[in-house]
């Protein structure tokens, strides 16, 4: 492999110049995978794949840029012959899929070399990543004496990227699963939105909010994969205005998290970037409405998974929890939440006028595995905090990128959460390219890890 950590844009360069191979990286891929079991529940049969990328790769047809390139699916995603257990033991007896989800298909058409799917919360229902049943795979950061928090709820997308076993990951997000871990492990990860790229044929979790996108080393990787997905190349216009909330989804964060961005901030400013901090009525109406009405995604995960709950006993019992307290909502206040919800889009998009929305992508640091297994209530606490910032954005159906900016006085990866009004995608990877220039380099974080 030519690198500890292969990106997408490096195995291009590499299989060009004939340092390495789709076969030899799969196979690479295969065997790293094997053994991580805490990782990925299902290997699939990617050998064949990569015999044809390399195929095309000798005879001078490649496909495009994610030809022969090692990806994996969290276990949400259909693949035909295999079942999609969600990581739930509530799922064993479910029948094989008998089609690719509509994702799945689309990358494979593109020479996507698929090695397996990967570990997550159950259900998808928690920002934390943990999984009883399933195991739960360390933060790549976890400092030798203390395993940490990988986040959730695409886990083991997120280490199978930051392990280097593939160089890039497709997982889902709801409330921040997607960038939640991808920024907890030190990469970049970005939650398109909603109806960006199909979810046919995708466990859901709130049908509403359910946005796939890709976790990646790297900005530019993560633009090939959404071009992958369809998207436009994201073009720089040349300037970069971003407002900063003076509320609660920044100022009130860990300090070492708030010392990070400001440091982000002071850097963007010196490159050129116009700063403005003010109040967002449509961020700060958020926490009242969801402490009244109740959250969307909570109710939505309720009307479609309630079913589980008379298998409890093979649950999490977390997670079984989190779907039984949403069982008295009524649904006035589904509706009510949509109704607030059109309104809010409309008023944040006045508010921004066309410039990009800030904040750390997480208020906390990835907790202790060991006390978040051991403690319920610090438990729920970590997980209300480490959604919170991501939750607004996904529930106002924000495009959202969250990149890597460094290491906080913590020594833990720092990150930074680029924002837009809905259907703002590809402005939101312009800037996200910009910013990481800029800021980095859009160079691969983890080969800081000692």
């Amino acid at each position: 492999m030519p690198s500890p950590f292969p990106t997408i844009h490096r195995l291009n360069a590499a299989f060009e110049q004939g340092s390495a191979d789709p076969v030899r990286i799969t196979e690479q891929a295969l065997q790293a995978a094997s053994s991580r079991r805490d990782i990925f529940t299902v290997l699939t049969e990617a050998r064949a794949g990569a015999r044809k990328a390399a195929e095309r790769l000798r005879s001078g047809k490649r496909l495009g840029l994610l030809d022969g390139i090692p990806v994996s699916w969290k276990d949400l995603f259909d693949q035909a012959g295999e079942t999609t257990r969600a990581a739930s033991r509530t799922t064993a007896h479910q029948a094989p899929a008998s089609n690719n989800a509509a994702a799945v298909d689309l990358l494979e058409q593109q020479g996507a070399v698929s090695v397996g799917r990967t570990n997550l919360t159950e259900f998808a229902f928690s920002g934390l990543g943990l999984n009883p049943n399933f195991g739960t795979p360390a933060n790549v950061w976890s400092p030798a004496h203390t395993l940490l928090t990988p986040g959730g709820s695409s886990s083991g997308a997120a280490v199978s990227v930051a392990e280097g076993i593939v160089a890039y990951a497709i997982g889902t997000d709801s409330s921040g699963s997607v960038r939640i871990p991808a920024a907890l492990n030190g990469l970049t990860g970005f939650k398109p939105t909603a109806a960006r790229v199909s979810r046919i044929g995708v466990w859901p979790l709130s049908p509403t909010l359910d946005s796939i996108g890709p976790l990646a080393h790297t900005v530019a990787d993560v633009c090939a994969v959404m071009q992958g997905f369809g998207m436009a190349p994201a073009k720089f216009s040349g300037s970069l205005q971003i407002v900063v909330p003076t509320d609660c989804y920044g100022e009130d964060a860990e300090p070492s998290i708030q010392q990070a961005f400001e440091r982000t901030l002071g850097y963007l400013k010196t490159a050129g970037c116009e700063i403005i901090r003010r109040q967002l009525a449509a961020l700060a109406q958020l926490p009242e409405l969801f402490a009244e009405y109740g959250t969307l995604v909570g109710i939505e995960a309720y009307r479609l998974h309630h079913a589980a709950l008379a298998q409890a006993e093979l649950m999490d019992p977390r997670v079984a929890s989190r779907l039984q307290s949403n069982q008295s909502y009524p649904a006035a206040n589904l509706a009510h939440l949509l109704n607030r919800r059109s309104q809010l889009q409309q008023l944040l998009r006045q508010e921004l006028q066309g410039a990009l929305l800030a904040m750390p992508t997480t208020a906390i640091h990835a907790p202790p595995l060991g006390k978040l297994a051991a403690d319920d209530r610090y438990f729920a606490e970590c997980n209300a905090k480490i959604l919170r910032n991501t939750m607004a954005g996904s529930f106002l159906d924000l495009p959202s990128l969250t990149l890597p900016t460094g290491l906080d006085g913590n020594g833990l990866p720092a990150a930074l959460m680029l924002s837009a009004p809905s259907g703002s995608d590809e402005n939101v990877l312009a800037a996200g390219l910009a910013v990481a220039q800029a800021l980095t380099g859009d160079t691969v974080l983890n080969e800081q890890r000692a």
